[in-house]
Parts: structure tokens; sequence; C-alpha cells
């Protein structure tokens, strides 16, 4: 008989983590299983302090800056001299793993695999969790109470918090705190200036005063197991949202998922198949009239009673005939090949079924920007609604594109027979300063949209039609290499 005793309840160690040297204060309050190992506080305390992936660190009973937490490396020559070190040259008790040993040249360090959260804190409520390399960053871990949680509750659960950290990579902590107390004081000189510098942390779909602290983040974070290098071929397919936030740095993302959710771009689209066919049949004729034999070219170039009879019956006028052909062949749904126009054969059989047109025509789309962060952007714009304002749409590309592209220059090392070793740089970008830069850098993408639908306003701006704005909803979501 099977037993009906439910299972036992969890009995959590609460902690306060608080990261030193910043104001406004950042602190976050979770529960631990007591039995769980010393490195899973590491982790967590680590992403508090902005900081994902191995880092050298060390725990301390006593604050960092009592006491020498690291030897310099001139002071011991022969492993036998560790045993000379005085008593204030270490606390009573450090933890960390293999690599903490080596860099203090202590192999006194307790092991934090092997040591639980309970036996840490017992008889000493509160650690310092030490990260030198990232920014001399320090983080304050207390130990506030017990507290019993259900058996399906997780190991680690995230209780509260307040306080968002945008530190930037290889950023001093005493900088940011500079930075942040500025932003925190209006009357502050540097204010400005301060909150122009962590709103393009966030941007540009979000801004530094609209910065929360959320829970669900942190847990997600938590439950997530850190990612693996990804070896072999092919190489795992990525969604252009997901291309889009892995090109900005994790502030930023943050800021763009957080849109995503808020605009719904997200959730599945909603689209008639009377609707879809005829969205796709301005590119669904060419493919069916070359399907099966093709359609010899005039030299080099597409025939002249082809383009007219194609847009005879899709209803395009001449003028935007060569736009949807030069989109056609760039999205290789059609084809030059031995003199003759063709097509291939995922088209061939795609071309029968309007959605499966559909579903074609979007990977079509997701393939042709792929790299391209200002189309990318572009096609987001239309599946959030942005488009219909033109002068957010070019501001949030300008910004957006500064903060993709920051390293804008690429550093050669080039030998001049006739002259001398020198080294020289050149410029990969040219820095986006004004809206007209922006649509520089979208025109690709429209000419692409153009061919589907996309309508061109007096005012120099761009409509969508619905349609229009659901497939851009699917050329998001599609998965490429």
């Amino acid at each position: 008989m099977a037993s009906t005793r439910s299972p036992s309840p969890r009995h959590q160690l609460r902690l306060r983590l608080i990261l030193e040297g910043v104001s406004p204060s950042i602190e976050r309050l979770i529960a631990v299983d007591g039995t769980l190992p010393l490195s899973e506080v590491t982790r967590v305390a680590a992403l508090t302090a902005n900081v994902t992936g191995p880092t050298p660190h060390v725990f301390t009973e006593e604050h960092p800056d009592d006491m020498a937490v690291f030897a310099e490396r001139d002071d011991v020559r022969y492993p036998h001299e560790l045993a000379r070190w005085t008593d204030d040259r270490r606390t009573r008790r450090r933890w960390g793993d293999v690599w903490t040993m080596i860099d203090l040249r202590d192999p006194t360090v307790i092991r934090e695999e092997s040591t639980s959260v309970r036996s840490a804190f017992s008889g000493q409520p509160t650690l310092f969790l030490h990260l030198r390399a990232a920014g001399d960053r320090c983080v304050r871990i207390d130990a506030v109470g017990d507290e019993t949680a259900d058996a399906a509750s997780p190991a680690i659960r995230v209780i509260g918090g307040h306080g968002v950290l945008l530190l930037t990579d290889g950023e001093i902590i005493d900088d940011y705190a500079r930075l942040a107390a500025a932003a925190a004081v209006p009357e502050h000189p540097e204010h400005v200036a301060a909150l122009k510098t962590l709103d393009s942390r966030v941007g540009p779909w979000s801004d530094f005063a609209s910065q929360r602290f959320d829970p669900a983040v942190l847990q997600q974070q938590i439950d997530t197991p850190e990612p693996r290098f990804e070896s072999g071929w092919p190489p795992r397919r990525r969604t252009l949202l997901e291309s889009l936030a892995a090109s900005f740095p994790a502030s930023n993302a943050a800021g763009l998922r957080a849109h995503l959710a808020r605009t719904g771009v997200m959730l599945p689209g909603v689209v008639t198949r009377a609707e879809v066919a005829a969205f796709v049949a301005p590119m669904r004729w060419p493919v069916a009239a070359v399907a099966d034999e093709g359609v010899r070219l005039d030299g080099w170039e597409v025939p002249a009673d082809f383009v007219a009879e194609w847009g005879r019956a899709v209803g395009v006028g001449p003028e935007a005939m060569p736009n949807l052909v030069t989109a056609a062949f760039r999205l290789n749904l059609i084809r030059r090949f031995r003199g003759c126009i063709v097509t291939k054969n995922a088209a061939r059989d795609a071309v029968a079924d309007p959605m499966a047109m559909w579903m074609l025509l979007a990977e079509a789309f997701a393939s042709r920007l792929r790299g391209d962060t200002a189309g990318t952007m572009f096609t987001l714009a239309l599946a959030d609604g942005c488009i219909d304002d033109i002068d957010l749409l070019l501001t949030r590309t300008v910004a957006g594109l500064a903060v993709a592209h920051q390293d804008r220059y690429e550093y050669w090392d080039r030998y001049e027979y006739w002259d001398r070793h020198e080294y020289w740089d050149r410029p990969q970008r040219r820095e986006l300063t004004d809206p007209e830069d922006a649509r520089r850098e979208v025109a690709p993408a429209v000419g692409l949209y153009t061919a589907v639908g996309l309508d061109v306003t007096p005012g120099g701006g761009w409509r969508a039609s619905p349609t229009l704005r659901e497939f851009a909803r699917a050329v998001l979501h599609v998965a490429v290499r």
C-alpha cells in the first residue's frame, strides 16, 4: 500500500545579501537549504554583484578592507613558507575553490563545495564574499533567521530585495557608486550626465528611472544552469530575437526582454488563411511561374514580358516592380541558373499551400536579416507597433546601434617595407549621430518589407498593415543558423 504521508517540509536559512559600497543600497533576501554547499551561495551572491561565470573569489569572516585577503605574488617564494604566515595575514576561516587556494598561496582555505551553508554560518552570522577580479566588489551576507518551506519549493528561493545594478565589464565598484549617487540627486552637478549614462545601459527600450528589482528574474537566473560551450556542427539555431538580445550587454538585453513582455511580441500571431494567401501572392506567383521548366533570361536580365505579366497578376504597378524583383532574388525564392530563372525545391513544394509559403517567406526574411542588427530592430518595430512613431523608431535605432556597435575600430599590425613598422586603425562603422544615419542603416530591411506591402507615408515614415505586423512577428520567431 502506498504511503499517504505528505513530504516533510524544507528547513531553510534566510540570508540577506548586500552589495557593499553602493548607494542607493542593493539588497537581496533569499532562503537557502542549509544542506546545500556554500558554492551555491557564491553563485547567487555573484549574480547580485552582476557577475556571471567563474571568477576569483574568497569567503571571509571579516570585511576584506580590514585584512590582507590576497597574498602578493612576491610574498611567498616557496610552498613551505605558507606555514610561517602569521595570524594577522589570515582570518580564522576562509572558503573558496581550488583556484582560491592557489591565488592566496594558502592550503588551509576550506573547500566551499564540501562545506554546507549551515555549517559555514554556525557561530558567525555574517560572511563576506570578495570578488577582487570583478572590480573589487564585496557582498555582505547575513544569516537573519530560519524558516520552513514546502517540500515542493526550490532549494534556493528568492524572497525579495531592492535596487538594481548596471555595472559594465571591468568597471570598478567605486566608479559606479559615484555614478549612481550623482543620478540619485537631482541637484548634483553631474546628475544629467550620470542619468544619460545609466539610461544607455538599459536602453533603447527602457530607461534607468523605470528599473525595479524583479524577484522572478533573479529566480529564473538561479534555476537556469550556466551556459556551457557548445561544440560541433551544425551550430545551434537561434531566433532573430535571441540574436538581437545576444548583441547587447546583459543590462540592455534585460530591458529588451521586458519590452517584449510588455508589448506582447512573444505571443503567437493571429492571421486568417485568406489574409495569408493575399500577403504571399506577390512572391508566390514567380515561384509558380518558374517551378516547372524555368524562364529563359534575356542575356543576364529578367525578361520584360515576364516582369509585366508578374505585375499584372499581383496588381503591382510598373514603378514598384524593380524592388519586387530584387527582393525575390535577395530572398533566394528565385535565382539565375544556366541562363534561366529557376526556384529551389523548398519553394516549389510550398507554392500550393499559402501557409507553407508564409513560413518559407518568414524563413527567407530571417536568413537575410541574420546578423543585421538594424534590420532586426526595424522588424521588431513592425511587430510592436513602434513603426507608427517614426521619431521614436529612429531614436531607438540610433541609441541601440550605438550600444551594439561600441567597438567601431579594428586595429591592425601592419609592416611597411618602404617606411617602418607602425600600427594603424581602420573604422569598421561610422558612428551614428542623427536619424538620417538610422535611415541608411535600415534601408536594406525597408527594401525587403516594401516588396511585401510596407507603405511610405508623405512625412517620410512608414505604415504597415495588420497582416504585415503579424508577418514581422513570425520573422522574429524563426530560428536560423
